[in-house]
């Protein structure tokens, strides 16, 4: 019998607990089903990180020490 599909924070926790409680086979399950996001969101974010502080260094560099 299949689950009904749910999306979201209850979606993973569903997903996760199941019938027979938290398994190998379902945590790397629903593992993989996040690697997608994972793989993008953390360059991305690393990205963001670097360039304000890029940003914000060169704006500190440029002010004259007396």
């Amino acid at each position: 019998m299949e689950e009904p599909v749910v999306s979201g924070m209850s979606g993973f926790i569903s997903a996760l607990t199941g019938t027979n409680g938290l398994t190998a086979s379902t945590f790397y399950g629903v593992l993989t089903d996040m690697v997608p996001f994972l793989v993008v969101i953390i360059p991305v974010s690393l990205g963001f990180y670097f360039i304000r502080k890029a940003l914000k260094g060169a704006g500190n560099k440029a002010k004259l020490k007396v």
